[in-house]
């Protein structure tokens, strides 16, 4: 197992996210991505303006964040309890890129119909532990090699995310790339 703290994308999550978006977009017409856990839609509505040729799947089961969550691996309660005008201001900050961003409005074990060529996958959804590993399980078989998935919230506040990321990359033998609370891998070529 190997991890690497890396410095040279900033400190800001967009900023991050921007360079890893541009390692996985040189040399292609369209970047294909996910993005999970929308909520208000900022860090979608900012990556789009950064890159024309990028088209997003925005999840998020508005709807569905009812439940009271407790959980020993779960600090706080599902802090993002999606309302209606949650949902709204999300559409309204991504109107100017509707050709390129659509909302499902379903959690990730309902995208069974997901292509399974993305370039880059941001996890960013509910934090428990065993929602963090069914999002891996969903989202890693549908990027390509050489494809990037990511997420946010990789810190002791979090402590679902930090155990459903790191077994995720030693069970397969993966390097862990971090940056303030963000985390990725690269997905390798297969052998």
């Amino acid at each position: 197992f190997r991890w690497s703290f890396v410095r040279h994308l900033g400190r800001d999550r967009t900023d991050i996210l921007a360079g890893l978006m541009s390692m996985v977009a040189e040399g292609r017409r369209e970047i294909w991505a996910a993005e999970v856990g929308v909520f208000m839609a900022n860090t979608s509505s900012k990556l789009l303006g950064l890159f024309e040729n990028l088209r997003l799947l925005l999840v998020d089961p508005y709807h569905l964040h009812t439940e009271n969550h407790t959980e020993k691996h779960q600090q706080f309660e599902e802090f993002y309890v999606s309302s209606r005008s949650t949902f709204s201001a999300a559409t309204k900050a991504t109107q100017a890129y509707r050709l390129r961003a659509t909302f499902a409005l379903q959690s990730s074990e309902s995208l069974s119909w997901l292509r399974d060529d993305l370039d880059f996958v941001f996890l960013d959804g509910d934090h428990r532990y065993a929602s963090v590993r069914k999002d891996i399980e969903v989202f890693w078989p549908r990027l390509r090699p050489h494809g990037i998935l990511a997420g946010h919230d990789f810190a002791p506040t979090f402590p679902g995310v930090v155990e459903a990321v790191t077994e995720f990359a030693l069970a397969e033998g993966l390097e862990l790339l971090l940056a303030p609370e963000v985390w990725w891998i690269f997905k390798p070529a297969p052998d």
